[in-house]
């Protein structure tokens, strides 16, 4: 499938608190956009080493759609220069988090 120009010049980082379903999402996002368009900027699974985020976002500044990560950050923008950055906030009620 190829990118339509909008997408091309939009990069979607979507940021999430803990117990908010990011995993869900993450694992949605690679599932539907795949492992270039989709980037995870944390471990995968619990464990695993976290990578280093710059140069992973470095080697996939062309391609990728979505940006996704417990160590994303707005400052991460700086490698899509010539994308218009979209944020997606995931919070949930601290409440239910907390008795969940």
């Amino acid at each position: 499938m190829a990118l339509t120009s909008a997408q091309r010049r939009s990069i979607w980082f979507v940021y999430h608190v803990p117990k908010t379903g990011g995993q869900t999402l993450r694992d949605h996002l690679r599932s539907a956009l795949g492992p270039t368009r989709h980037v995870h900027v944390g471990a995968w699974e619990p464990g695993d080493e976290r990578p280093d985020a710059d140069a992973l976002l470095r080697a996939c500044t062309s391609e990728a759609v979505a940006v996704t990560g417990h160590a994303l950050t707005r400052a991460a923008g700086e490698h899509f220069p010539e994308r218009l950055l979209r944020e997606v906030l995931v919070l949930r009620d601290p409440v239910e988090r907390i008795v969940s």
